[in-house]
């Protein structure tokens, strides 16, 4: 818990990053890139792109985290 922090903020901050990872994994198995320049406001520009590099990151390390416990996750065949 964090004090002062509204348990519905809490909630929202990990929804939002369980979607960016979503959103993450989704765009790297298909290939794909968002088009950051549609986008015209720069504030909302730049807060997307930062939000969807955590979710980049956080598919990365746990794609990283799956090669290294191949006792728990074995490839498929």
């Amino acid at each position: 818990m964090v004090p002062g922090v509204p348990e519905v903020w809490r909630v929202l901050l990990v929804d939002g990053f369980l979607v960016l990872a979503g959103l993450g994994g989704l765009a790297l198995n298909a290939g794909r890139e968002f088009n950051y320049k549609k986008v015209e406001n720069e504030t909302a520009r730049s807060a997307l792109e930062k939000y969807f590099w955590v979710g980049d990151v956080m598919v990365d390390q746990g794609a990283a985290i799956l090669k290294t416990h191949t006792d728990w996750f074995p490839a498929n065949k």
